[in-house]
C-alpha cells in the first residue's frame, strides 16, 4: 500500500481502498482490465481510477524500457570488451610479448638458434620491446656473434638507459671483441646502477685480467667474494688468474678446489683441478683425475678437453717417474690427436708452459712436454711429427 501511495501520490484513504480490492502496487493497478468495476468496488471516482491506471501503465512501460536499454547496453559493453581483448591479443605488441616469452623458454633449454629467431620476430613486430632487444643481445653473445650483440644491446639501452643487465652484457660483447676500454666502461655503468651486480663485477675482473692488470682484476673479484663467498664461478676465475696469469699455482689450486667443492657436478672444475694438481706437483692426484676424466667419455667434452686431460696425465706420470704408464698414455694421446681432426682450441696452456720451463726435469722430457703444449695450442702436422720424434727419445 505504501508503494502504491508513493508511486502515484495517492492519499492514504484511497490507497487503503485499493488495498482492500487487492491492488497494492502499480503493477497490479496497471493490469486491471475493468476500471469501472474497480471504481464501484473501491468507491473511488472513475476519473481518478482512470488517471492513476494510465499513470501506472506509463510507469511500467518506462521501467521496462529502462531495463531493456540496460540489458542492451550490458550486451554491447561485453561485446566491446571481447573485441578489445581480441584486438589486444592480436596486436603486434601482445604478439611480440608472447614470442619473447616463448624465446626465453627456448633459451633456457639452450636452444639458442631458435631463441634468436623468436626474439628477432618479436623485435620486428614491436621495435619498442626492450626485453626482446636485451635478450636478443644476450643470445647473440652465446652464439659468438658479438658485433651483432652490441647493436641489439645498443637498442635495448636506448629504450631503457637504466638496464644494468644490458650494460653488463654489452661489456661481455666488447670484452670478447677485445675492446677492453669499452667493456670496462659498460661494466662500471652497470655497477653504478646496481652496485652489487655480480655478472658485471665478474666481467670487470675478467677484462682486467685480459689486459694483464692482475692486481686490479683480483681486487674486483675479491669484492665480489666479500658479497658472496659461495660463488663458485668467481673462485674458478680467480683460480685461473692465479694459475695462468700470476703463476701462483697453490693459490690457483685452492681456488679451483673451492669451486669444485661448491659445484661437484661441474666437469669444467674437475678438469681445471687436474691441471692445477699437476702444476702444484700433486702428480698422483693429477694423473688419477685426468685419466678418470678421459675414461669417463662424457659426450659434452670437446676434443680439446680430452687432449688437455691426456697431456696432464702424461706430464704427471713422467714427472712422477712412471715411465711405462706415461708411454701408454703418449700412444693414446697421439692416436687421439690424429683422429680428432680439426678442433677448436679452448684451453690455455700459459700456466702449464711456465711450470714446465721452471720445474726441475731432464732435457728430453722438458722438450717433449713443451712441444706437446705447442701442439695443443697451435695444432699442425709438422708439430705432431716433432712430438712423435721427441716421444721416441724420452729416457
Amino acid at each position: 500500500m505504501k508503494q502504491l501511495s508513493e508511486s502515484l501520490s495517492i492519499g492514504p484513504k484511497y490507497a487503503a481502498s485499493f488495498a482492500d480490492a487487492g491492488i497494492v502496487d502499480i503493477k497490479a493497478l496497471a493490469n486491471v482490465k475493468d476500471l469501472k468495476a474497480l471504481s464501484l468496488r473501491t468507491g473511488i471516482p472513475i476519473q481518478l481510477v482512470e488517471q492513476w491506471h494510465q499513470t501506472a501503465v506509463q510507469k511500467i512501460k518506462v521501467s521496462q524500457h529502462r531495463r531493456r536499454v540496460a540489458a542492451v547496453t550490458l550486451i554491447i559493453a561485453f561485446a566491446v570488451l571481447i573485441l578489445v581483448g581480441w584486438l589486444y591479443w592480436r596486436s603486434p605488441t601482445r604478439r611480440s610479448a608472447r614470442l619473447s616469452a616463448q624465446a626465453k623458454q627456448l633459451y633456457d633449454q639452450e636452444n639458442y638458434g631458435q631463441a634468436l629467431q623468436g626474439w628477432e620476430q618479436a623485435t620486428e613486430l614491436d621495435p619498442r620491446n626492450q626485453t626482446a632487444w636485451a635478450n636478443k643481445g644476450g643470445v647473440l653473445i652465446n652464439l659468438g656473434r658479438h658485433p651483432e650483440a652490441v647493436i641489439a644491446l645498443d637498442k635495448a639501452l636506448e629504450l631503457d638507459p637504466n638496464d644494468y643487465w644490458s650494460f653488463s652484457r654489452r661489456g661481455d660483447a666488447h670484452r670478447n671483441l677485445e675492446k677492453y676500454d669499452d667493456a670496462l666502461s659498460d661494466y662500471d655503468r652497470a655497477i653504478k646502477i646496481e652496485p652489487n651486480f655480480k655478472p658485471a663485477m665478474r666481467g670487470k675482473g675478467l677484462t682486467l685480467a685480459a689486459e694483464e692488470k692482475y692486481d686490479a682484476a683480483l681486487e674486483a673479484l675479491n669484492s665480489l667474494l666479500k658479497l658472496d663467498d659461495n660463488d663458485d664461478l668467481t673462485y674458478s676465475i680467480r683460480g685461473g688468474i692465479y694459475h695462468d696469469g700470476l703463476f701462483q699455482y697453490e693459490n690457483g689450486y685452492q681456488d679451483i678446489k673451492k669451486a669444485s667443492e661448491l659445484d661437484p657436478k661441474s666437469t669444467v672444475y674437475q678438469m681445471d683441478l687436474a691441471e692445477a694438481a699437476l702444476t702444484t706437483e700433486r702428480f698422483a692426484e693429477a694423473s688419477d683425475r685426468a685419466i678418470r676424466i678421459v675414461v669417463d667419455k662424457d659426450p659434452n667434452r670437446t676434443p680439446s678437453d680430452r687432449l688437455a686431460m691426456r697431456f696432464v696425465a702424461i706430464a704427471s706420470l713422467l714427472l712422477n717417474g712412471k715411465k711405462d704408464e706415461a708411454n701408454k698414455q703418449i700412444k693414446e694421446f697421439i692416436a687421439d690427436y690424429k683422429s680428432a681432426g680439426v678442433f677448436y682450441r679452448d684451453w690455455s696452456y700459459e700456466g702449464d708452459t711456465h711450470f714446465i720451463e721452471s720445474h726441475n726435469m731432464d732435457r728430453q722430457t722438458r722438450a717433449f712436454l713443451l712441444q706437446s703444449t705447442k701442439l695443443l695450442d697451435s695444432p699442425s702436422k709438422s708439430t705432431i711429427e716433432q712430438v712423435e720424434d721427441l716421444a721416441s727419445k724420452l729416457p
